[in-house]
């Protein structure tokens, strides 16, 4: 493909740090990984330092994988999303590193508790089913749906197995409506919505920034404050769709700040 033809995302700009983030699919096994580590910490659950190395690779994995099957379904579009295109152009380098992050993954399951790898693994059977519909039916899904499931699953269960309880649960839910209203602004700032979808888009943001903190806890707060970046974003939000992606997921990783403090 000649480089003329390319977004100046794919050109110039790459060396770009958050844009380099957004396009190795780095992004959200970042988010992932940072979520789970701080659920952890908040609910003092122990978990061993391999469960966060095998959820950044799984998640990475399963990102990178989505992406070139995007490919296939795209290969006839005039437009294209800057992530399809370079990972069309890095096919067979993405290939690569997903076998070997493949059996990376594998060795690192066999040194997490037996429980967390058959809870993981009955995840990882929804999820294929899930990518099977997708992927390779003629059924139109709305992807943005995965994610909050898949998310909130895959940082709550450790603790859900260690100490179930109600309040952890609802804790569980509220961050996958905000993983889940991630991906839909995400779809908002990159396909037209009517006014009247946009308007309900941010009265959803506006409760998620409000309902967390009736019971301020540090689960809370970083909710309400990654839907209140992403509001920000909503109201300034950069010119370049790349950038403003990549911002999307950044806003995520409140928990740092939130620990932090």
């Amino acid at each position: 493909m000649a480089t003329t033809l390319l977004p100046a995302t794919l050109t110039h700009r790459t060396t770009n740090p958050l844009i380099l983030w957004h396009l190795l699919s780095l992004d959200a096994p970042t988010v992932a990984t940072v979520w789970l580590w701080f659920i952890a910490r908040a609910t003092r659950t122990p978990i061993p330092p391999a469960l966060l190395a095998a959820a950044f690779v799984a998640v990475w994995i399963i990102y990178a994988a989505d992406r070139l099957l995007d490919t296939r379904r795209s290969a006839a579009r005039t437009h294209k999303e800057p992530r399809h295109l370079f990972h069309r152009m890095h096919r067979t380098a993405f290939l690569r590193v997903i076998v070997v992050a493949a059996m990376l993954l594998v060795l690192l399951l066999t040194t997490i508790p037996i429980r967390l790898t058959l809870g993981y693994t009955f995840v990882a059977m929804i999820l294929a089913a899930w990518f099977g519909l997708v992927h390779f039916s003629r059924i139109h899904l709305p992807k943005e749906l995965l994610p909050g499931f898949f998310f909130a699953t895959t940082v709550f269960l450790p603790p859900m197995l260690h100490q179930p309880t109600r309040a952890l649960l609802a804790s569980g839910v509220v961050f996958a409506a905000l993983c889940a209203l991630n991906c839909m602004f995400i779809h908002r700032w990159e396909m037209y919505v009517s006014q009247r979808r946009r308007w309900l888009l941010q009265g959803a943001a506006v409760a998620m920034v409000v309902v967390p903190l009736l019971q301020p806890s540090p689960i809370a707060i970083a909710v309400s404050l990654s839907a209140a970046l992403l509001l920000l974003l909503d109201r300034f939000r950069p010119q370049n769709p790349t950038t403003l992606r990549a911002a999307a997921d950044l806003a995520l990783l409140t928990p740092l700040l939130v620990a932090w403090l």
